[in-house]
């Protein structure tokens, strides 16, 4: 009942806010909130041309919609919609190009590999392959791939002797000369939420330098707080295997307690919610 409820606001509200570009009369044959927004879906991009006349964040704030849509649409009519969209985007790349902003952003809060992995399966070009391959590498759900390092005393170990039972990992790839990584290392450090879990033996979190040369490395003090791991990257193939794929720096994957994946490339926020809502159940 909460659900058929939520879907009738949802179409209310996307009737009414939607350009006219996209507003589509709904025949009476789709009778339900799910059949209504599945046939929105379809049928969304129908009058495309005309949303050209639009601005670009009109055109942008479609993809939005869209999106949203999509999101809420049955998985039969999900694919169907995501097939004739894709007719359209192939001629109107820009669109592909907000999906990409949208769905594969690792900053974006509606971000989903997979549904993007599908608009690129039909639409992907010279790159499909490319793109696809950097999408089901090290996606949630599959093994973590498995990678050599050092420790402050020298040890060698792999990523995988990291993986206890009953805790999550957190790996964080980072280049002590970005700028970025560093104020994501301060955040790391004045985080309570962090602290607590690792108290509480929910995670344990291991903070891996890419960048730096041993002798360098093991002769600076460590730049994370005392619950965190700090380790230097001694994997030879690493980069040349592309075992992780960063496309920003610095890069944070939660691992489950199996040694799966269980988010990619997210965000420190993102991590700790989905801790706490693991918590919470």
């Amino acid at each position: 009942m909460i659900r058929f409820r939520y879907l009738i606001l949802v179409l209310i509200l996307l009737c009414s806010n939607l350009s006219g570009a996209q507003r589509n009369v709904i025949p009476s044959r789709y009778d339900t909130p799910e059949k209504q927004i599945g046939y929105l879906a379809i049928h969304f991009w129908d009058r495309l041309d005309t949303a050209y006349e639009y601005d670009a964040v009109s055109l942008e704030q479609s993809v939005v919609d869209f999106l949203n849509i999509i999101g809420l649409t049955p998985e039969n009519m999900r694919k169907k919609a995501i097939k004739r969209a894709c007719r359209r985007i192939k001629d109107a790349p820009l669109l592909m190009e907000h999906i990409e902003k949208y769905l594969y952003d690792p900053e974006s809060p509606m971000r989903n590999d997979a549904l993007y992995g599908e608009f690129v399966r039909r639409v992907g070009g010279d790159a499909r392959e490319y793109l696809l391959a950097q999408i089901e590498l090290n996606a949630p759900g599959g093994a973590m791939t498995d990678f050599s390092f050092i420790d402050r005393r020298g040890k060698f170990q792999y990523a995988s002797e990291l993986v206890r039972e009953g805790k999550y990992l957190a790996l964080f790839f980072y280049d002590a000369e970005c700028e970025h990584c560093r104020e994501l290392i301060g955040q790391i450090g004045s985080s309570s939420e962090l602290a607590y879990y690792f108290a509480n033996g929910v995670l344990d979190f291991a903070c891996i330098d890419i960048s730096s040369e041993e002798a360098d490395w093991m002769g600076l003090p460590s730049l994370f707080p005392a619950f965190c791991q700090s380790l230097l990257l001694s994997d030879t193939s690493f980069f040349s295997e592309g075992k992780y794929i960063f496309r920003q720096m610095p890069a944070l994957y939660l691992i489950g307690a199996d040694g799966k994946i269980v988010q990619k490339e997210t965000s420190l926020s993102s991590l700790l919610q989905y801790l706490g809502t693991q918590s919470a159940n």
